[in-house]
């Protein structure tokens, strides 16, 4: 295994990073419950999802574990809790899992293009780690912005979930790398910046609200890393 590549890598977390959802994610959930009869409102999805999303990690241990089948489980608990008053529990959960694996569910951020090209005329290597499942794939191979990324990873398929220093060490022996030659950008402080450095690697915090005023390095846009770099 090599472990001294010539090119070092860039990771990028992708929703926050790179993509966001159009509409949002209340919306949608809202737009779909209504089609199947329900009448709780707009904001109240919304109160409801940032509240089950923000205790909904199926592993709150150290380890973090992630697979196809506990992020499906925990999907269907999210949108169960959500939409409590559909009465066909089933097929809102498909619906609703259906539209976040569309492409056109998500909106790729004007700075991601230029940024990619960039990077790689400069000879760095390009990942894409999430806390995702296998619709990552198709949502990335829709979106012509995403044909520079060399290796997109769905924290499903490594086994973990951010912030387990876990799914960082997975990610080097994918990428035939080591930690302290790779950089983390992300918009979660906790997953993308602690975890990542605490895991070895480098990182930066993408603020695009421009909040931030912490230790740790941050740009408010991503054509900003190579100034940073």
């Amino acid at each position: 295994m090599n472990l001294a590549p010539t090119k070092p890598w860039i990771i990028f977390d992708a929703v926050g990073t790179l993509i966001e959802p159009t509409p949002s994610v209340a919306e949608a959930y809202w737009s779909i419950g209504q089609q199947l009869g329900s009448r709780i409102s707009l904001a109240e999805v919304g109160r409801r999802f940032r509240e089950k999303f923000a205790s909904s990690n199926p592993q709150p241990d150290a380890e973090h574990a992630s697979s196809e089948a506990i992020e499906l489980a925990r999907w269907e608990a999210i949108v169960r809790h959500v939409l409590d008053d559909v009465r066909d529990q089933k097929l809102c959960f498909q619906r609703v899992h259906r539209h976040f694996s569309k492409p056109g569910a998500w909106q790729v951020f004007n700075d991601v293009e230029e940024t990619f090209q960039g990077l790689k005329n400069k000879g760095y290597r390009l990942a894409i780690g999430s806390n995702f499942d296998h619709r990552l794939y198709d949502v990335c191979q829709g979106h012509s912005e995403f044909r520079s990324v060399d290796a997109t990873f769905a924290s499903a398929e490594l086994g973990y979930r951010k912030p387990s220093l876990n799914f960082y060490a997975e990610l080097a022996k994918r990428l035939e790398t080591l930690p302290s030659h790779m950089l983390m950008v992300g918009d979660d402080l906790e997953n993308d910046v602690i975890a990542a450095e605490a895991a070895g690697l480098k990182s930066i915090l993408i603020d695009r609200s421009g909040d931030y005023a912490g230790p740790y390095r941050s740009v408010q846009r991503l054509t900003m890393l190579p100034q940073v770099l």
